[in-house]
């Protein structure tokens, strides 16, 4: 075999591992040159807990605030700059925002508080102000509870992974292996009183703390980074471009932790809420979903961020069940990429079909959406 084609096959090797979006704003490096939200896997939950607090009719009955959610790991870089974020605590408030359920304290740093106008209010000890340097929100101004805690743990593991198939080692003479990071973060939420700092209890007298780990697993590639979903059973990944690893990690437990603890704290059915946006809950492939495995739920993410149009991609999930799916259209809702597709599946002989629409939401996952929305 020629140099030449040694080097074409690894290129085509390399993208059909890493894979290559066919949609450039996914692809570049550098700015898209718009603004998009920032958002978790559990932003969504956040939302649908607000509703069903509403439906309860308990919604903007209390006041909230956030404390302290500080960095407890004692892990240094560079400069003796801490590891982690230190901006938890902003994160918690706009979990809680994200509920739209309950009015809240607008700080989460008490040297704000200087800030304020407090000339006149009732009952607010201007003495006490002044010696505020760093304490909580919540034992500050008034508020019906905050939330504080800390990040506990974070660990960083290398984990070896082979990439590509064997029909292409054996092509290349070569294996082509690299590692993916694994980064785990452990984080303590609490919901405590303002006048009696003690944790407070529901109604069932559960205590509102609850202790969290994290664990997502990224892979740098072309001077990006890259989150994972992987069904390592059957060699099937998909991967979202992302920014910051470590930040987006303390969100989503962030965001998980409030779901949890106001979810109990409200005594509503938040468990009907907690399905984080990853491949199997984005609501693809209609009735024929119900057969999927969680690597056909990968697959069909890969298929509508790299297929062209009116291109086939088959697969097998097992001897007796097979799938075809097709992108039909491309167009532009606003500013998300939409796309319409069509899935076939053969199940013991017997043929399905299902046409449906689906738009990239800004996690970097495929989401049904209303056929209506196709143009």
């Amino acid at each position: 075999m020629t140099m030449k084609i040694k080097l074409i096959t690894i290129f085509l090797c390399i993208n059909f591992v890493y894979g290559c979006s066919i949609f450039k704003p996914n692809r570049a490096v550098k700015s898209t040159g718009y603004v998009t939200e920032n958002t978790s896997i559990y932003s969504d939950s956040l939302k649908c807990l607000g509703g069903l607090i509403e439906e309860s009719h308990q919604a903007f009955k209390v006041r909230a605030s956030v404390g302290l959610i500080q960095d407890k790991t004692g892990k240094k870089e560079g400069f003796d700059q801490p590891l982690l974020t230190q901006s938890a605590s902003e994160m918690a408030l706009t979990a809680l925002a994200r509920t739209n359920a309950m009015k809240l304290v607008a700080t989460t740093d008490a040297k704000d508080l200087l800030q304020y106008n407090f000339l006149g209010v009732s009952g607010f000890d201007q003495n006490k102000l002044a010696l505020i340097t760093n304490g909580n929100i919540g034992s500050t101004l008034s508020s019906d509870f905050f939330v504080t805690g800390s990040i506990s743990e974070y660990n960083e593991n290398l984990k070896s992974r082979n990439w590509g198939l064997n029909f292409f080692r054996k092509l290349l003479d070569t294996s082509l292996s690299g590692e993916n990071k694994v980064l785990s973060i452990a984080m303590d939420l609490r919901i405590v009183g303002p006048t009696t700092g003690s944790i407070l209890t529901n109604d069932k007298n559960e205590l509102l703390t609850i202790s969290l780990q994290n664990s997502i697993v990224t892979r740098g590639y072309n001077g990006s980074i890259f989150r994972v979903f992987s069904n390592s059973g059957a060699g099937v990944d998909y991967a979202v471009k992302i920014s910051d690893p470590r930040h987006l990690a303390v969100r989503e437990i962030v965001e998980k932790g409030i779901l949890i603890l106001i979810g109990k704290l409200y005594d509503v059915a938040w468990q009907k809420c907690d399905r984080p946006a990853i491949p199997e809950n984005m609501n693809l492939g209609g009735s024929i979903a119900k057969s999927f495995e969680q690597k056909d739920f990968i697959q069909v993410q890969k298929v509508l961020e790299t297929t062209k149009l009116n291109k086939p991609v088959k697969w097998k999930q097992s001897k007796v069940v097979k799938y075809s799916m097709t992108p039909t259209k491309t167009f532009r809702k606003r500013t998300k990429l939409c796309r319409n597709y069509e899935i076939n599946m053969i199940k013991d002989d017997e043929k399905q079909n299902f046409k449906g629409v689906a738009c990239r939401e800004a996690h970097g996952l495929w989401k049904a959406v209303d056929k209506k929305l196709s143009i």
